[in-house]
C-alpha cells in the first residue's frame, strides 16, 4: 500500500521540473507541422503487433460498454476499431478525433475528467514524449475505477538492436530528425518501478513490433514460412511474447493498488 500523501510527493517532485514544460508545449504543437498528420495517427500503424495486442488486451480487460480514456489519442484509431466501448480522448493537439477528444497538455493536472470515471486507460507511444511521466500515471490513478486497467506501451530501450549497437541509435544526430521526438527512454524494469511508485501493479507484459528490428528478420521469415496463413501482426505478436524484454516495443498492463 502507498503511504498517505505519497501521490502528492510524486507530483511535487515532478513539479520541480515543470518550468521545462512550457517550452515543450509549443514544440509539440510545432511538431505536427514538421511531421504532418501521420505523426499523430495510429491508423498508419494499424497492421502492427502493438495495435493488434492493444485491441486484444482491451477486449480481455474491459467489459463491453466500458469507459476508456485514450491518452495522447491522436486520431483515436482504437475507438474506431473497438466501437463496443465508450471512448474519451485527450491530446495536446486535437486532430481528427471525431469530437470525442479534448485538447489538453498532459503535463498539466488535473485532467478534465471526473475521478474514478473510467474502466481503463490506454497510453500508447506517448510517455517517451513527455518530461514527467509521473504526472500522467498519477492522473490515471485518480481517473480509474478501483477495478480498472492501465495499458502502456513505449519503445523499449533494451531492444536487441539497441543493445547490439551499444545504444548508438539514440545518440543525437542533427541529420536524423526522428529521434528528436523521444526525450524519455524506458524498459520493463523502469515501467514497473515507476508504476509501482505511482500506485499501480503490473499484471502482464509483452513485447511488440519486431518488424522494426533487424535482429528479428530471420525469425520473422521462419514464422512466415511455417505459418503462411497466420496474419503478420499475429506472428509478430508471438515473437513479442517470446522475447518481451528485447523486442522493439515494451507493453505493460497494470492495475491500481
Amino acid at each position: 500500500m502507498q503511504p498517505a500523501g505519497a501521490f502528492d510527493v510524486v507530483l511535487d517532485a515532478a513539479g520541480e521540473r515543470m518550468s521545462e514544460v512550457n517550452s515543450l508545449t509549443g514544440y509539440y504543437k510545432a511538431y505536427h507541422q514538421e511531421y504532418g498528420n501521420r505523426a499523430y495517427m495510429m491508423a498508419h500503424a494499424a497492421d502492427t503487433s502493438r495495435v493488434f495486442t492493444l485491441k486484444e488486451w482491451i477486449r480481455k480487460y474491459v467489459r463491453k460498454g466500458g469507459k476508456i480514456l485514450d491518452i495522447g489519442c491522436g486520431d483515436m484509431h482504437l475507438a474506431k476499431e473497438l466501437p463496443e466501448f465508450e471512448w474519451s480522448g485527450m491530446d495536446i493537439c486535437n486532430l481528427q478525433s471525431g469530437g470525442r477528444a479534448v485538447e489538453h497538455d498532459l503535463m498539466k493536472s488535473p485532467y478534465p475528467f471526473e475521478a474514478q470515471s473510467f474502466d481503463a486507460a490506454v497510453c500508447s507511444e506517448v510517455l517517451e514524449h513527455v518530461w514527467n511521466p509521473e504526472v500522467v500515471h498519477v492522473e490515471v490513478k485518480r481517473l480509474l475505477k478501483k477495478s480498472g486497467t492501465y495499458i502502456v506501451s513505449t519503445p523499449n530501450h533494451h531492444h536487441l538492436d539497441m543493445l547490439l549497437s551499444r545504444h548508438q541509435e539514440v545518440v543525437y544526430n542533427p541529420d536524423f530528425t526522428h529521434l528528436r521526438e523521444h526525450i524519455r527512454f524506458y524498459d520493463l524494469a523502469s515501467h514497473e518501478n515507476l508504476l509501482k511508485r505511482c500506485g499501480f501493479r503490473v499484471t502482464e507484459y509483452t513485447g511488440a513490433d519486431p518488424h522494426f528490428s533487424k535482429s528479428f528478420e530471420t525469425a520473422r521469415a521462419v514464422l512466415k514460412a511455417r505459418f503462411p496463413d497466420m496474419p503478420a501482426p499475429a506472428r509478430d505478436e508471438l515473437l513479442g511474447a517470446m522475447f518481451p524484454t528485447t523486442s522493439h516495443t515494451i507493453m505493460v498492463a497494470a492495475c491500481p493498488v
